[in-house]
């Protein structure tokens, strides 16, 4: 009786064992095949810009602001190849806006392309996005996003067209979604492509479509708006580890590793925090305000340190005409010419 009980217990005992085991390797058996079909939906975009949230803020004044984004598409992000993923979409500010790109397509978005892997059409297909999220800034205070559809926004007003390209710019103090839209068509021989093109142009303000008249002919060119790149200080700046492009600036490892003694890290530690943990600074000044765009440069520098020490001024961009090598803001002033050029 003793010899039958043990060898049930062993029987169940190795039929749990069995069981176990062929749970095990069934979970895992479905594991792979979950994954290998989510990469294999994954791997279908060609083109994809991360759309991102707001994760942390910090205002250093009226006009500028730090933030941190955190990706919100973690299996897109994971799973489609690297050679579809555009690291350039828009990521910018205006003097009153921040607008951020988000686009994932199973086309590339290529000027002039044409074929069946390039983006050619105003809709959207299932898994599909593109649009730009709008924040207005106001008073110390980020105001909920609004999403502008780009394909959408093409249809409604050009449903023959597709769109191609976007862009954020301002005329006349006010802030302007443009978007660059195109209409293939065969040539006489019948061989050939040539296209049609149009930019429409999106009041951020109303999220309407604006006409060339009411944005008004664009401001001459001013060098004042472009002095750090007229110069040699955008150089200088990203050898130091600050990367700066007018209306924005983040730090490289570089500057995150250096930045311990700058100015902004003693004035504006919340700030100081978001840019060192990879987060970007947004300026919506006048472009014109060099005073401002130079009082916040000032800032990446140790304090008794003038951040324009050793920058150069073409001969073109000066008063007299002759290329000169100043030490501090207030030598770049007297030398830089801000006035009669287009």
């Amino acid at each position: 009786m003793r010899i039958i009980r043990r060898h049930w217990k062993l029987t169940l005992i190795l039929l749990f064992v069995t069981l176990s085991f062929g749970l095990y390797k069934g979970y895992n058996a479905y594991q792979d095949y979950q994954r290998d079909k989510t990469k294999d939906y994954y791997s279908k975009f060609l083109s994809y810009i991360s759309p991102q949230k707001i994760d942390s803020s910090a205002f250093l004044d009226a006009k500028t602001v730090a933030l941190s984004w955190k990706n919100t598409d973690t299996k897109a992000d994971h799973y489609i190849p690297s050679d579809s993923i555009d690291e350039s979409g828009i990521n910018q500010s205006s003097s009153n806006y921040i607008v951020k790109e988000k686009q994932r397509l199973r086309d590339k978005v290529q000027f002039g392309g044409i074929g069946n892997d390039y983006y050619t059409r105003n809709t959207l297909e299932k898994g599909e996005y593109w649009s730009v999220m709008v924040y207005k800034i106001g008073k110390n205070q980020i105001h909920d996003p609004v999403e502008i559809n780009i394909p959408k926004t093409v249809r409604k007003y050009y449903p023959d067209y597709y769109p191609n390209f976007v862009q954020v710019f301002e005329r006349r103090g006010k802030s302007y979604l443009g978007i660059s839209a195109y209409k293939h068509k065969k040539t006489n021989s019948d061989k050939e492509w040539s296209y049609d093109s149009i930019e429409i142009n999106i009041s951020l303000d109303t999220q309407k479509i604006v006409s060339e008249q009411e944005l008004g002919t664009p401001s001459p060119f001013s060098p004042v708006g472009s002095f750090y790149y007229e110069t040699n200080l955008q150089d200088k700046l990203r050898k130091q580890g600050v990367t700066f492009h007018g209306n924005g600036l983040y730090l490289t490892k570089k500057g995150m590793k250096n930045s311990k003694q700058w100015q902004i890290a003693k004035k504006y530690p919340k700030v100081y925090k978001i840019l060192k943990n990879g987060g970007s600074l947004y300026l919506m000044q006048d472009k014109t305000d060099m005073e401002y765009t130079a009082k916040i440069l000032q800032l990446f520098a140790p304090k008794g340190t003038d951040i324009f020490d050793g920058t150069k001024i073409p001969a073109n961009y000066s008063i007299d005409g002759q290329e000169h090598t100043v030490h501090s803001y207030e030598e770049f002033k007297k030398y830089y010419k801000t006035e009669g050029m287009e």
